[in-house]
């Protein structure tokens, strides 16, 4: 019998960042792949530390895309959704490339059933993550600005 071969996308947004680590999301995912019968070669483990919401703008993120396009993987693996990006029609995309070249999407600790209820419950996942990370950039936005105001700056309201 033929193994499959999974490739795994790993993602932090701050080289800082402690959990989840790299490393730490290779240790979770790997054995879970292997148990489910995948082999994951070391050449096709993808460890990335990029700051920007814009994913598809990481030259790494092409790898994965390549590979399931002549099907030199049979499946993507990650440990959350959210690894593939922070805005949600980056994630769409990226998504729909993978499902277009017939391969699979899997993430360890985001739910994801097959068909169309598992794109909608991606969707809703990746939404949710977006307003999340929304939040937090104007919640550091608003920080800075009242600090500035604190200290007597002279703060630009535009």
């Amino acid at each position: 019998m033929a193994h499959k071969v999974a490739a795994i996308w790993t993602r932090v947004s701050d080289p800082k960042e402690e959990e989840p680590s790299l490393d730490r999301q290779v240790a979770t995912v790997k054995p879970w792949l292997e148990e489910e019968g995948y082999i994951v070669p070391e050449s096709k483990v993808i460890k990335v530390i990029w700051t920007s919401k814009k994913i598809p703008d990481c030259p790494e993120i092409q790898l994965p895309l390549h590979w399931v396009q002549p099907r030199q993987v049979d499946t993507i693996a990650m440990t959350h959704l959210d690894r593939l990006s922070g805005k949600p029609g980056h994630m769409a995309r990226i998504i729909e490339t993978i499902k277009e070249a017939g391969c699979k999407l899997l993430a360890k600790n985001t739910p994801l059933t097959s068909g169309i209820m598992g794109d909608e419950l991606g969707v809703v996942v990746s939404l949710a993550k977006c307003l999340q990370v929304n939040k937090a950039d104007v919640g550091a936005k608003d920080g800075l600005r009242d600090r500035a105001i604190r200290q007597g700056l002279v703060v630009s309201m535009g």
